[in-house]
């Protein structure tokens, strides 16, 4: 980010992808040594790329976690803290930041906290959200669940036909419950935890999809909010502990 210092972007400055891809364990991730082939493509990825072995979220559910990522501040100093705080104006936000550099700026959130309403559109030059409606239904247990293909899909073309340097923010909702459709159950088990690890094969089928657009003098960090319990300390799931 050091090279985006000046007032106006030019042509040769990087262009930078930030994705986050929801409720990833580490220890369920290829190159952080899992024996299952959960995450082929992070993992090629990865091969080339800086991989940090130390990686703390600020907090153990997304919205607190990812305001941090995207504020530089830890979650007490944004105020980000209960489901429906908004993002505060004045706080630096790193789209913002970005599009005031000269940088054309995108958002495409498959989370329902990320939302327009709640300020995260903020310094976007285009920015897409899940329908509300239909997240409401995926988090209180139906088989309604969130298609990272579909936020695929709206990030491809944006990068395809972005002015350089532009700056897209794509947030994942990947192993995220419930862990039904679209991973099939039989990848590697019918246990909940089989089914995380079949969801999270299957956001990296489209995280693959999405690696392939990206174009030469690109910055590409791929992380995650938080992670997810099954048992450990005796929790579940995440957002409780």
């Amino acid at each position: 980010l050091c090279g985006c210092g000046g007032v106006n972007a030019t042509r040769t400055q990087p262009n930078i992808l930030l994705v986050v891809i929801d409720t990833v364990r580490a220890d369920h991730v290829g190159c952080y040594g899992y024996e299952r082939n959960t995450t082929p493509n992070l993992d090629a990825f990865a091969r080339e790329s800086v991989l940090y072995a130390n990686a703390f979220a600020t907090c153990s559910w997304t919205k607190p976690s990812t305001t941090s990522l995207l504020t530089g501040r830890d979650c007490r100093a944004h105020g980000v803290l209960a489901a429906f705080d908004k993002l505060k104006e004045g706080v630096p936000y790193l789209p913002e930041e970005f599009r005031a550099r000269g940088y054309s700026t995108a958002g495409f959130s498959s989370n329902m906290f990320l939302c327009h309403e709640d300020g995260f559109a903020r310094g976007c030059d285009q920015f897409w959200q899940w329908e509300p409606e239909q997240t409401w239904r995926a988090f209180v247990g139906t088989e309604v669940e969130i298609d990272d293909a579909v936020a695929v899909n709206r990030a491809i073309p944006w990068l395809r036909n972005a002015g350089a340097p532009w700056f897209a923010y794509v947030h994942l909702m990947g192993a995220h419950a419930p862990y039904h459709l679209p991973a099939r159950a039989d990848d590697f088990g019918e246990s909940p935890l089989d089914q995380y690890d079949a969801k999270l094969r299957y956001v990296d089928r489209q995280l693959g999809r999405l690696l392939a657009e990206v174009p030469p003098n690109t910055i590409v960090i791929i992380t995650s909010d938080h992670g997810e319990e099954f048992g450990e300390h005796g929790g579940a799931m995440h957002g409780r502990t």
